[in-house]
């Protein structure tokens, strides 16, 4: 079984990073983290 390297470890460590790399995703989080939320206050956020 050949160990993965750095590179290919940190590549796939951070492939499900990227849907959150986008500020905009960032604050839809923050704003579904406080609790129920409406699209109108999602758009309200961005």
């Amino acid at each position: 079984m050949k160990k993965a390297s750095i590179p290919e470890l940190s590549e796939k460590l951070a492939a499900p990073l990227q849907a959150l790399a986008s500020p905009q995703r960032i604050a839809i989080l923050l704003v579904i983290g406080k609790g129920e939320a409406c699209v109108c206050h999602l758009e309200a956020a961005l």
